[in-house]
């Protein structure tokens, strides 16, 4: 039991109350029904949105991103000749994957432009394009910017309409809309496994698929690593899911490529031009060069100076070789023109190369053999010595004379 103190009015306290549990209970009685009514109504609340509210799943990969800057080193200049940025900053990567030209190129490579929903009682769910019962065949768009959704009703597996009571068409006949023409192809995939018969059809330009994608992508830094992205991808069906990450590393890897190649382009037209200009430089001084070989005789530079200064240094050696010889000369006429000794022989011609001068001094070493032979058993006097000095007179002015044509022979050459 519970107390309760009472104060009256003139400030005395008067005899406490006592509260039963019974007088509780009776008390809030009559609300009880209230208290079970809003549960039971907050439970079927929480189950309903339990039922139908749509499941979001994450789909994550991770991303490797190469950091190029010890292979850039080798093409440094080039690199910069070509404005480009070798090393790969993370946060520059995150912002490329999550742009919308990156999305737009996934919508456009998995055709995500049209989606398919199964329309149910309550929720609508987005159906796998490969597990859609059929496949929309866009004939014609009178505006390809323009979005526009197209109800379906099955009827069967041969005849669909555009509304529930709409006139049968037929799969794979063409059909006209307000926004453009068209045709349903049915596919293998049975309409049975799905909770109705009714599907909506979806249409979207590129651009606002990819405003949609970008919008359930993030992408981070994974853990404490410098290189590594972690994608996540939030959608409620798993396996569209794992195709658009898929697909989302594929084509950020075929970007990068032709990111590469754009560069290797840029450098083949970088060169091609400058080999351009080269060539026409190069064309130029070849015929200055060959205009001046033309007029100063020029065909070998190399080899005829080579050639040039041979010919130099064997005219030095000839020139030498004459100045010997000359001065051999000079020395043999100075030699035979002494008077004080007249009767000597000449010990040799030291390489004179005169054959009638080398006869002349053959001879005359002869006669004076015979005249000191004869000398040595008669006199100066006697008159085979006198023919004999005679003899080598006369070809002691022969052989000067003779020696003296040799020395003007050298001094014309």
């Amino acid at each position: 039991m519970n107390e309760v103190s009472q104060v009256s009015f003139n400030g005395q306290e008067t005899k406490p109350k006592v509260i039963s549990p019974r007088e509780i209970l009776l008390r809030y009685l009559p609300f009880l029904p209230w208290v079970l009514a809003s549960v039971f109504l907050f439970l079927i609340l929480a189950y309903l949105k339990l039922r139908y509210s749509p499941n979001i799943y994450n789909v994550t990969s991770t991303i490797l991103v190469k950091d190029q800057s010890a292979s850039a080193a080798r093409g440094e200049k080039l690199e910069e000749m070509l404005f480009a940025q070798p090393n790969k900053n993370i946060n520059d990567e995150i912002q490329m994957i999550r742009a919308r030209n990156m999305a737009k190129r996934v919508v456009k490579s998995l055709g995500l432009e049209v989606q398919y929903f199964s329309q149910g009682k309550i929720r609508t769910s987005q159906i796998y394009p490969n597990e859609s019962p059929f496949i929309l065949n866009k004939l014609f768009l009178k505006d390809s910017s323009a979005s526009f959704t197209i109800s379906i009703n099955v009827l069967n597996d041969k005849q669909f309409t555009l509304s529930e009571n709409g006139q049968p068409v037929y799969f794979d006949q063409p059909f006209e809309t307000k926004d453009g023409r068209f045709s349903l192809i049915r596919t293998n995939y049975p309409i049975s496994s799905y909770s109705s018969n009714l599907f909506l059809i979806t249409y979207a330009p590129a651009e606002n698929r990819a405003a949609e994608l970008a919008g359930n992508l993030s992408a981070s830094q994974s853990g404490e690593s410098n290189n590594i992205l972690l994608l996540v991808y939030s959608t409620e069906n798993t396996k569209m899911g794992i195709d658009i990450v898929n697909r989302w590393m594929s084509e950020y890897a075929k970007a990068g490529l032709e990111d590469k190649k754009q560069t290797a382009v840029n450098a083949l037209n970088f060169i091609d031009d400058q080999m351009d200009t080269v060539k026409q430089e190069l064309g130029g001084v070849e015929k200055n060069l060959q205009g001046y070989r033309e007029k100063n005789k020029v065909f070998n530079p190399e080899q005829q100076a080579d050639n040039f200064f041979s010919s130099i240094a064997d005219m030095d050696k000839e020139i030498t070789k004459q100045d010997v010889e000359l001065q051999i000369v000079d020395n043999l006429i100075a030699y035979i023109s002494d008077n004080s000794n007249p009767y000597r022989k000449v010990g040799s011609t030291l390489g004179i190369e005169e054959p009638s001068l080398v006869s002349q001094i053959g001879e005359y070493n002869k006669l004076q053999v015979q005249r000191e032979t004869l000398l040595k058993s008669t006199t100066a006097a006697n008159p085979m010595v006198i023919d004999l000095e005679t003899s080598l007179e006369k070809l002691r002015i022969g052989i000067l004379q003779n020696l003296r044509n040799v020395r003007n022979a050298y001094q014309l050459t």
